[in-house]
């Protein structure tokens, strides 16, 4: 039985497989130990810190904002989940549409991975 609770609450199956199937439930892995935790957040605020101390204007890091997660959001993880959600087979009438699908999700993907380089090298050129 899974443990997971959207597969006890659903207890149906999606497309023939069990939702705990679908979703490949990881068990829980412990917390980090508390001197693990400080010393990350303590990077995570001193890279933070060095950033902000120097950068002159604002625009470029919008414009890092915007060449990494806008293409993220809008490319790459749409894509993925797509392609991910997709490798559970399906019975469906559609089948011979599935690849074609695929493909375009996998077309998309592979653009978004190329724009993210291309859209930080622009933003570093035009920050100079």
């Amino acid at each position: 039985r899974p443990s997971h609770p959207l597969a006890t609450s659903c207890g149906s199956s999606v497309g023939g497989s069990s939702v705990g199937e679908v979703f490949r439930v990881k068990e829980e892995v412990g917390d980090l130990p508390l001197a693990t935790r400080v010393v990350l957040s303590s990077c995570i605020m001193g890279l933070s810190l060095a950033c902000t101390a120097s950068v002159d204007d604002v625009s470029v890091v919008w414009g890092f904002l915007g060449s990494t997660c806008g293409v993220l959001l809008s490319y790459v993880l749409p894509a993925a989940s797509y392609l991910l959600l997709r490798r559970v087979p399906t019975r469906t009438a559609q089948s011979s549409s599935v690849p074609r699908r695929k493909l375009a999700a996998a077309l998309l993907l592979a653009i978004g991975l190329v724009l993210i380089p291309v859209c930080v090298y622009n933003t570093v050129v035009t920050s100079l």
